[in-house]
């Protein structure tokens, strides 16, 4: 009997009732739109956070302690907590290859096809010393 008529009964007027009795609030449609957004902003710091005082543990100038903090601060929320990990890169493995890539490019810098970083911001000028003739 696969092809047999189901037959779908409504709400009894005590489902109603108790429905009635446990409303949602605010009484109005989509409200979780408004609310989502902040509280996956702050779950996405939380995680961020928890992450960070693991890295924490890891020893200073070590490829795997770079990576770490790389990845972290790539996943970063915002920019504001991506520059706390860069910062913990460039000061905790500014020795390792990822970590003085980053201390020259500024930011987290790209991978060539190697997997090696590479800097692509190009440095300053040396200031000529020299003052102009009058």
């Amino acid at each position: 009997m696969t092809n047999a008529i189901k037959s779908v009964t409504g709400a009894t007027h005590d489902e109603l009732e108790r429905a009635q009795a446990h409303g949602v609030e605010p009484d109005q449609r989509f409200h979780y739109r408004a609310y989502a957004p902040p509280l996956r902003a702050e779950a996405a710091k939380l995680r961020f956070a928890e992450k960070f005082d693991a890295i924490k543990l890891m020893p200073n100038n070590t490829d795997e302690t770079a990576m770490e903090l790389y990845k972290l601060g790539k996943e970063a929320p915002d920019l504001q907590t991506a520059d706390i990990a860069y910062k913990a890169l460039v000061r905790r493995c500014r020795k390792t290859e990822l970590g003085d890539a980053a201390d020259r490019q500024r930011w987290f810098p790209p991978f060539d096809a190697y997997g090696k970083p590479y800097v692509t911001r190009k440095p300053k000028p040396a200031s000529d010393t020299t003052f102009p003739a009058n």
